[in-house]
């Protein structure tokens, strides 16, 4: 990123989006049970490359930046990815192990230990 000065911004950003945003898309998957310090750990590191990317100084909330690139920043990212998901293994795009998970149980057939107990 030392070349920002003879590329234009969207040489920066090509680079950026090649080699950095896999890394935080596959973060805001990975770190979803994660305590809270890691996930503002890992929004930093995407904060600040937003930064390096416009030039921005911190004068200027880290939010506006994002929007101005048109990025989601990691929770958000989190779930829209999962809502993707759910909804292809609704549809049966995805694996059947993967399908099965979100399969609608049968309730009614559920025994309980007193069944017999509270029907009388």
């Amino acid at each position: 990123m030392r070349d920002k000065g003879i590329l234009f911004e969207g040489g920066v950003l090509a680079k950026l989006m090649c080699l950095v945003l896999p890394y935080f898309h596959y973060c805001s998957l990975v770190r979803v049970n994660c305590n809270q310090a890691l996930k503002r750990k890992v929004q930093r590191l995407q904060n600040r490359a937003a930064r390096v990317v416009t030039g921005d100084s911190y004068d200027i909330r880290s939010k506006d930046i994002l929007n101005k690139l048109g990025w989601k920043n990691l929770e958000e990212r989190r779930i829209s990815q999962t809502e993707a998901y759910v909804t292809k293994a609704l549809q049966g795009k995805c694996l059947e192990n993967i399908t099965a998970m979100f399969l609608p149980s049968n309730i009614e057939n559920y025994q309980l230990r007193d069944d017999n107990a509270i029907q009388t």
